[in-house]
């Protein structure tokens, strides 16, 4: 009998932004790969492990809407979030080619200039997730 090991879990802390803002890059990502979760909702366990790491963040937003809040600093609700490690790299690599492609935008003359809010919000995302692994 053979057992898969448990994943290794650790804690990060999110406010609410950026829990949506992951969410919406793994969602960004996914759709990129050609594989919506909006027409299918089963295609994202085919793109591993973006779409098995994007159901599983997928929940972390549901929890948003339950109002727990965990704490509070400013006004804005901050959670702690226990994720798989492996979770961790796939989100990196997400956000990283998020903002690529925000670059890539920029050159584009058609398209208006990206936000810097966005562009900053993405950055320090990344560092504190690197600050993970």
């Amino acid at each position: 009998m053979t057992s898969e090991a448990s994943p290794v879990l650790t804690e990060v802390i999110l406010s609410s932004p950026e829990i949506v803002l992951v969410h919406y890059v793994l969602t960004t990502a996914l759709d990129q790969s050609g594989l919506s979760m909006h027409d299918n909702p089963t295609a994202a366990s085919i793109v591993e492990p973006l779409g098995v790491v994007h159901a599983r963040w997928t929940q972390h937003v549901r929890d948003l809407d339950s109002g727990a809040c965990g704490l509070s600093v400013d006004g804005i609700g901050l959670r702690v979030l226990t994720v798989p490690l492996s979770d961790i790299a796939v989100l990196v690599l997400a956000l990283k080619g998020y903002l690529v492609g925000l670059s890539a935008q920029n050159g584009d003359e058609d398209e208006p200039g990206i936000d810097e809010l966005q562009v900053q919000a993405v950055a320090e995302t990344i560092a504190r997730l690197k600050g993970l692994l």
